[in-house]
C-alpha cells in the first residue's frame, strides 16, 4: 500500500544497468509538505481573497475604512486591491470629484459670461460650499447618510441658494447703478 510515506521508502526498484534491487529511500528522500490545493493569483501575483458582507446600518466606505485600517496592521509589503462593489465604489468617488470639480469650473466661467465681471460670480460660487456644508451638517445632525436620495437634496439645495443668491447679486448691482451705496 502506499498510502504512507514509509511505506515509500521500503518499496524497492530494480537497477536498468546489474538488475539488482534497491531500497528507494537510497535513491529519493521523502518529506511531507502541506500546501493549497489550488493558489490563488491577482495580476500574477500570489493573493488571498476574502469576502464580507456588511453589517447593518454600515455603509461601503466604512468597510473600506475597516479593511484598510487591517492592512496597514498587518503588513507594510501587502498590496491591497479592491474587486466588485468596493471597486467601483472607489473609482466613481474619485471620478465625481473630477466631474464636480469641472462642472463648478464651467459654471464659474458661465457666469462671469452672463455678468460680464470676475467679482460677482465667486460671490455666487461661494455660496456653493457654504450650502454644502449646511446640508452635510443637517444630515449629520439628522444621523442621516449620503445616499442617491440626500445626493440629490443637496443637488437641489445647491441650486435653489445659487438661484436666490442670483437675483440677490442683480438686485444689489441694479441698486448700485440707481446711486444707492452699499
Amino acid at each position: 500500500s502506499l498510502k504512507h510515506a514509509a511505506s515509500l521508502q521500503s518499496m524497492r526498484i530494480k537497477s536498468p544497468d546489474n538488475g539488482v534491487r534497491y531500497p528507494l529511500a537510497q535513491v529519493v528522500s521523502v518529506k511531507t509538505i502541506a500546501k493549497p490545493l489550488q493558489i490563488s493569483t491577482f495580476n500574477g501575483h500570489p493573493c488571498i481573497l476574502f469576502f464580507s458582507k456588511l453589517a447593518h446600518g454600515h455603509s461601503l466606505s466604512d468597510g473600506i475604512k475597516v479593511v484598510q485600517q487591517l492592512q496597514k496592521t498587518l503588513a507594510a509589503k501587502l498590496t491591497l486591491s479592491f474587486i466588485s462593489n468596493a471597486q467601483q465604489y472607489l473609482q466613481t468617488r474619485q471620478q465625481n470629484m473630477l466631474l464636480s470639480a469641472l462642472g463648478i469650473f464651467c459654471i464659474y466661467l458661465l457666469l462671469t459670461l452672463i455678468f460680464r465681471n470676475l467679482a460677482d460670480p465667486f460671490i455666487i460660487m461661494l455660496t456653493v460650499p457654504l450650502s454644502v456644508v449646511g446640508g452635510g451638517l443637517s444630515l449629520y445632525l439628522i444621523g442621516g447618510s449620503i445616499n442617491i436620495f440626500s445626493a440629490i437634496g443637496l443637488l437641489t439645495l445647491i441650486g435653489l441658494i445659487t438661484k436666490h443668491c442670483v437675483l440677490i447679486v442683480q438686485f444689489a448691482n441694479r441698486e448700485l447703478q440707481l446711486g444707492h451705496s452699499v
